[in-house]
C-alpha cells in the first residue's frame, strides 16, 4: 500500500474532538513519568547496541523523577479538575497513540522474557499496524508528506553515519548538523554519500 493512501484511509476511522480535556497536573505527572521510564529504557537500549556505559547519576536523577511524579499522580486522581489543553488535539492523540501502541510492543517483549516463551508475532504485527495508524494521523495532522518524512530521515542518518554504522557515531552525535537537516537544509546526496 501507498503510505499516502494509508493516510488517506487511516483518517477516515479518526476519532476526532474539538478540544483535549484532562486534569493538566495529572498529565504532565504522567508525561514525565513516561519521559522518565524512557529515557531508562532507551540508556539501556545504547548500551546494549552501541556499548555505552549507564550512566548511574542519570539512572538516579530519572528513578527521583519516576517516584515523585507518581506521587503527584496518586494525589490527583480523586476528584480530577478539568483542564482544557491549548493543543492540537489531532496530533495530542497521535502522539499519545504512539507512546502507548509502544508500550504494548514493550508488553509484548516483557511477556515474552518473564515467561521465557517466544514473542507473538502476531500480536507485534498488530502493534505496528496500530503504531502505523498513530503515525498516519500525525501525518495529516501536521500537513507533512510521507516522502519528505522518510527521506529526511535517511539524509539525518546519512550525516550521523557517513559510511555505516559504528557505535561511535551512534554516541557522539553532530545534533547541529542533523537539526539542519531536519529543517529543511538538505545536503546535496553526493556530498552525503563521501
Amino acid at each position: 500500500m501507498e503510505l499516502n493512501q494509508y493516510v488517506t484511509d487511516a483518517i477516515r476511522t479518526e476519532s476526532r474532538i474539538e478540544a483535549v480535556k484532562v486534569n493538566k497536573e495529572t498529565l504532565i505527572a504522567v508525561l514525565k513519568a513516561y519521559v522518565a521510564v524512557g529515557n531508562l529504557l532507551d540508556d539501556l537500549k545504547k548500551n546494549i547496541f552501541y556499548n555505552k556505559q549507564v550512566d548511574s547519576y542519570k539512572w538516579a536523577q530519572q528513578k527521583n523523577t519516576i517516584q515523585n511524579q507518581l506521587g503527584d499522580i496518586m494525589s490527583n486522581i480523586d476528584g480530577l479538575r478539568v483542564d482544557t489543553m491549548t493543543f492540537d488535539p489531532r496530533l495530542f492523540h497521535a502522539i499519545v497513540g504512539i507512546a502507548t501502541e509502544s508500550t504494548e510492543l514493550v508488553e509484548a517483549i516483557l511477556t515474552s522474557i518473564d515467561n521465557e516463551v517466544d514473542i507473538d508475532h502476531v500480536n507485534v504485527k498488530e502493534e505496528l499496524g496500530d503504531l502505523n495508524w498513530y503515525q498516519a494521523i500525525a501525518v495529516d495532522a501536521s500537513e507533512a508528506d510521507w516522502d519528505d518524512i522518510l527521506s529526511t530521515n535517511i539524509e539525518k542518518l546519512r550525516k550521523r553515519y557517513p559510511e555505516k554504522f559504528t557505535s561511535e557515531h551512534a554516541i557522539n552525535r553532530n545534533l547541529e548538523a542533523e537539526r539542519k537537516i531536519l529543517e529543511g537544509d538538505k545536503p546535496n546526496v553526493r556530498e552525503t554519500d563521501r
